[in-house]
């Protein structure tokens, strides 16, 4: 197997005894290693209490009072089927997450590496900061939504044809429902706009709960929050409309794609990820090609079928 080609350079070091391996309890998969205490897929039994998933329990009863009065519009408006498709589509959809070559075939290559959220990343030291200004952004967004918990998410994107957004990647990586559904969140925008759109702020953080009521669900009534958000706009469309398509909107670029998006408590690994699928026009560039061939072969020895590419 050929690596891509990296910029870093590697330290070899001496091997380590196999650890045991058996089969998770929660998600079935066999990703508990030796002595270590949580699922390097699912996390599991740490993320047992999320509490992103208990935040959205709390707010159960708004997302479903707000999914009603939804309901009773499209009644009245005569777009009733327009929102059971939506909802169809919102319990179908799967979480994707957009990354770059490299860092996918890390990924696959070692049962170790995990993904973790940005600011472990930083304290850890396996990344630099971002910018003094995204950097505080990013820490602020995450704590104005959960709190000092904030720190521990993930992201994703809520998919209905299981394609992520190519802002952040051309390989985009299906999340494997059985180790993240459990201690996912989902809420009405990527969380810069939800915070802008929602109020919050340090002046309205006692009024928090208030402010996200209706516009987060837990895992399973994402189908609710995908009706709630998009079936108004969508009955102001003329048919056809490709309804899976619609969960995503990549804009141009981060800053204006509009998706609903998924927030996971916990690092996960590759054996968290149920398919990989990559955009073809990227990796037509000969040295794209090489980096390809690569990830290509390690998904296909990890996963044992090969990328969808589209």
């Amino acid at each position: 197997m050929t690596p891509p080609p990296a910029s870093t350079t590697s330290v070899t070091s001496p091997p380590s005894p196999s650890p045991s391996i058996a089969v998770c309890d929660k998600c079935g998969k066999p990703a508990r290693y030796g002595s270590e205490l949580e699922c390097r897929a699912c996390y599991w039994p740490h993320a047992m209490y999320a509490p992103n998933v208990q935040m959205a329990q709390d707010l159960e009863d708004a997302l479903q009072t707000r999914f009603e009065s939804v309901g009773q519009k499209a009644s009245q408006e005569s777009w009733e089927p327009l929102l059971d498709a939506m909802v169809e589509v919102g319990a179908r959809s799967e979480a994707v997450v957009a990354v770059d070559v490299t860092f996918a075939f890390e990924l696959f290559r070692n049962a170790r590496t995990l993904h973790i959220p940005y600011v472990e990343q930083v304290r850890g030291g396996v990344r630099a900061s971002a910018s003094d200004e995204d950097d505080s952004r990013r820490r602020l967004v995450d704590i104005l939504i959960y709190g000092r918990h904030g720190e521990r998410m993930n992201f994703a994107a809520l998919s209905g044809d299981g394609q992520g957004i190519p802002g952040w990647g051309p390989v985009f990586l299906q999340l494997d429902i059985q180790a993240i559904g459990y201690r996912s969140t989902v809420i009405e925008e990527n969380s810069y706009a939800f915070v802008r759109s929602r109020g919050l702020s340090e002046e309205t953080l006692e009024d928090r709960m208030n402010l996200i009521a209706g516009y987060m669900s837990v895992w399973d009534s994402r189908q609710k929050l995908v009706a709630s958000k998009l079936a108004p706009r969508l009955s102001k469309l003329s048919p056809p409309i490709n309804h899976e398509e619609t969960l995503i909107d990549p804009g141009s670029g981060r800053k204006d794609a509009d998706y609903l998006e998924v927030n996971i408590f916990g690092p996960y690994n590759h054996q968290s990820i149920k398919n990989v699928r990559a955009l073809g026009v990227y990796f037509k560039q000969p040295i794209n090609a090489l980096q390809f061939d690569a990830l290509q072969e390690v998904v296909l020895e990890v996963l044992g079928r090969p990328i969808e590419v589209i």
